[in-house]
């Protein structure tokens, strides 16, 4: 099962950033963009990783990328779905530590949230009702919200998501929604994308928040109970 940031939807789906490039060898896409003086292509991998299975031909990935006149390609990679360091290190030209994430492991127990988090939480459900949604249903409500959070951090270039975006993660397997209404009306959401990498592993990405200018829920803060992981950022200069 393919994961969903590896499908040719999604990458069609950021057009704004480059155009969509199918690397079988990786099972995945990257985008292909101008370089900054626009004479030359790279890639890049798609927002906000790049999933490669971990035994991907690497090599052959690269000499497609190479075949079709990309100069460079730089990747985010998922922690757990990717292959080992060793096999990056040989491959890419450079390979390090990006951003540090934590993972909550379930078969550890039910997750222990701290007291003040307790009081967030029964002061957000006191003003709000939390429920799962299918984003095709509030898809107008939510692309609202997050013009209302990009204008208001000033927010463009990669994260001014066109409205083809939010259409293909409306259909997106794997994506689930969250929010929280107001009498109905749609005031906060989360988006997350799921994908079942080994039974009975799933693992979950958080993918982007928003929320209407009057606050009504607080911004949900993952709680984190296991050890830290990171993502490997990889570039690779073929020029």
């Amino acid at each position: 099962m393919s994961h969903p940031y590896g499908a040719d939807a999604y990458a069609r789906g950021l057009g704004h950033v480059g155009e969509a490039l199918a690397v079988p060898e990786w099972g995945c896409h990257v985008l292909a963009r101008a370089t900054p003086h626009g004479f030359r292509q790279d890639a890049t991998g798609p927002y906000p990783l790049t999933v490669i299975a971990p035994g991907a031909d690497l090599a052959g990935g690269l000499a497609r990328l190479r075949a079709a006149g990309l100069v460079s390609v730089v990747l985010v990679l998922d922690e757990r779905l990717r292959p080992d360091l060793p096999a990056l290190e040989a491959s890419f030209d450079m390979v390090r530590t990006f951003k540090t994430h934590h993972l909550h492991d379930r078969r550890l127990g039910p997750v222990a949230y701290a007291k003040h988090h307790r009081y967030e939480l029964r002061r957000a459900l006191a003003q709000v009702d939390v429920a799962e949604f299918a984003l095709a249903d509030c898809l107008p409500a939510w692309t609202g919200l997050y013009g209302e959070l990009a204008t208001r951090h000033g927010l463009g270039g990669l994260h001014a998501f066109p409205p083809s975006h939010h259409e293909t993660l409306a259909s997106l397997p794997g994506l689930r929604a969250f929010g929280a209404f107001v009498e109905g009306r749609l005031v906060s959401a989360h988006l997350f994308v799921t994908h079942a990498w080994s039974d009975p592993f799933e693992v979950i990405h958080p993918l982007c928040w928003s929320e209407d200018h009057f606050g009504w829920m607080e911004r949900w803060q993952g709680s984190t109970t296991s050890r830290k992981r990171s993502s490997a950022s990889c570039v690779r200069l073929m020029c």
